[in-house]
């Protein structure tokens, strides 16, 4: 899932854009909030009933690693979520969107 909507969201944008997607109790999607990776995590928001949510960045030079910004953004939002569970997904026209998998003890400091 988190591919096509990373294509239907990202596809044709070439500036730095994050959404956060915001995750039901069956898997269905009840929120997506598009955002300016660097300016916009301030305002992020998420659906108050979703289970997870997902934060998922566009990076159309094709860096495959996390901005600043990602991590500034992915630290707001982990505080935004509570309990909740979060996921990481970067998005390009260079390669297929994929899911970082932080380790607990990054989670931890975030």
């Amino acid at each position: 899932m988190h591919e096509r909507l990373a294509k239907a969201l990202l596809q044709d944008i070439y500036h730095p854009v994050s959404a956060v997607i915001s995750i039901g109790a069956e898997g269905e999607i009840l929120g997506v909030h598009l955002f300016d990776t660097a300016f916009g995590g301030e305002r992020m928001r998420a659906e108050i009933n979703a289970r997870e949510l997902w934060l998922m960045s566009n990076h159309h030079d094709g860096c495959t690693t996390l901005y600043d910004a990602d991590l500034q953004n992915l630290r707001r939002l982990r505080q935004l979520a509570g309990e909740r569970r979060v996921r990481m997904f970067l998005a390009s026209e260079e390669y297929a969107c994929r899911e970082i998998g932080l380790p607990g003890d990054l989670l931890r400091v975030l």
